[in-house]
């Protein structure tokens, strides 16, 4: 019977294997499927003796899938590119004084995007500014000619704002925890992050820690203390909360008409209080799926939740 440690390997390899990712041992280390043990090369070489394992060219994959080990390589190339790209365009969000987070999230993130991919950005805004952030981005990425439209074809570098949260609203729904949305929040590259806004959002979703208990260094995150603001903080609070207050209306305006036109042409958007989520093509269900076929074909049992 294989231990619970080389279980939890061939899990993570499994479930990185949907996006053709084969991984170093340091990254199996990192990645490692609900399993709190530490990992050592020595541990992977023991796992490496199950033959449903393969070892080349220093990456692990599935045996008979050797051939996306050159697929990383390339699509790494290709990442590269596209990470100097987003970079450029997304500097001047910064300027926005409601945006709080912009993180480039999907595929490239990992460095694992394909030449043809988009570009998919995920962004916290201040609270109360949501919808107006969400507005003025819209415009900037248009007058760009860069935003990714439902109904185009060729989405090369095309940026798809798929999903927003203000900073009031950072925890994610338990109904939507599962090791899909948890690996998606920690395989996360934030490229614009103003204050500690970044270590709220994970301590906010800490359930991650249940699906990914490697990936992230808890002792920073949690037990981070808690500095008195200085008086010059405390007052640029005060006028940024009266300007929310003063700006409530117009955001409510901006909201409603936004509302009114995403509903003309709705599809699998989500929209609650404090959150915006779109995608053309939402990834989620297939990967659960085929993470669920790859387990029962190395018949290894795991609820997913």
């Amino acid at each position: 019977m294989p231990s619970k440690l080389d279980e939890a390997i061939l899990k993570t390899l499994c479930y990185h294997d949907l996006f053709d990712y084969p991984l170093r041992w340091k990254e199996i280390s990192r990645w490692l499927i609900k399993n709190t043990q530490k990992l050592s090369a020595r541990n992977i070489e023991s796992g490496n003796k199950n033959p449903l394992i393969i070892k080349k060219q220093g990456f692990y994959c599935l045996t008979g899938r050797e051939k996306i080990i050159n697929l990383r390589k390339q699509r790494k190339i290709y990442s590269k590119d596209k990470i100097i790209l987003t970079e450029k365009l997304v500097d001047f969000l910064k300027y926005i004084p409601s945006i709080k987070l912009v993180g480039v999230t999907g595929a490239l993130a990992m460095e694992n995007a394909k030449r043809q991919d988009d570009i998919d950005l995920f962004i916290i805004t201040s609270a109360n500014f949501l919808w107006t952030t969400r507005l003025l981005v819209t415009l900037y990425f248009e007058l760009l000619g860069v935003r990714r439209r439902p109904s185009d074809q060729n989405v090369n570098n095309k940026i798809c704002l798929n999903m927003y949260l203000d900073e009031n609203n950072l925890a994610i729904a338990e109904t939507e925890h599962d090791i899909y949305l948890a690996h998606e929040i920690l395989q996360m590259k934030p490229v614009i992050v103003k204050g500690d806004i970044y270590r709220k959002f994970i301590q906010a979703n800490i359930w991650i820690k249940k699906y990914l208990p490697h990936a992230i260094n808890y002792r920073v995150i949690v037990n981070t203390i808690k500095k008195r603001p200085s008086f010059f903080s405390r007052l640029k609070i005060l006028i940024i909360n009266n300007i929310r207050v003063m700006f409530f209306p117009f955001e409510t305006i901006i909201r409603v008409m936004q509302i009114r036109r995403m509903s003309k042409r709705k599809t699998i958007e989500i929209v609650r209080d404090g959150m915006i989520k779109f995608h053309p093509h939402d990834a989620h269900n297939r990967v659960i799926s085929g993470y669920r076929q790859n387990l029962r074909r190395m018949k290894i049992q795991d609820s997913l939740t």
